[in-house]
């Protein structure tokens, strides 16, 4: 079996409306949610790992000042934003990374994004 094959083996089909997307809508439903959905337990994992993350969370503050306090953080930490890109891309096939770098800046947003809204989630 192919490593593509094998990466694409872990995903779970997400179903999403079938409407008019564009490249970079669809490459978010078919590849990166599927892979947050695979990558889930590990992210939350690596997010309670760090001291400064679980301030936040236990803090006496709002939701949305834990929200607030969160977003800025992962926006901050370099290093902890890209481990956690990390942890997506590396499950990416060779054409999906490829298409990922031709859209790099765009994507890394939509990632951390989708990534945050796991955390408020779970977390908050």
């Amino acid at each position: 079996m192919r490593k593509e094959d094998k990466l694409l083996g872990l995903r779970e089909e997400i179903l999403t409306k079938k409407s008019e997307q564009t490249p970079i809508e669809q490459f978010q439903n078919t590849t990166i949610r599927p892979i947050l959905k695979y990558q889930h337990t590990i992210l939350i994992v690596f997010f309670n790992s760090n001291i400064h993350v679980q301030y936040i969370v236990s803090a006496n503050s709002s939701l949305l000042k834990k929200q607030n306090q969160l977003k800025l953080f992962t926006s901050k930490q370099l290093a902890f934003r890209a481990q956690l890109l990390g942890m997506v891309t590396g499950l990416f096939t060779e054409a999906e990374f490829e298409f990922y770098l031709s859209e790099k800046v765009n994507l890394d947003k939509r990632i951390a994004n989708m990534i945050l809204d796991r955390f408020y989630s779970t977390l908050v």
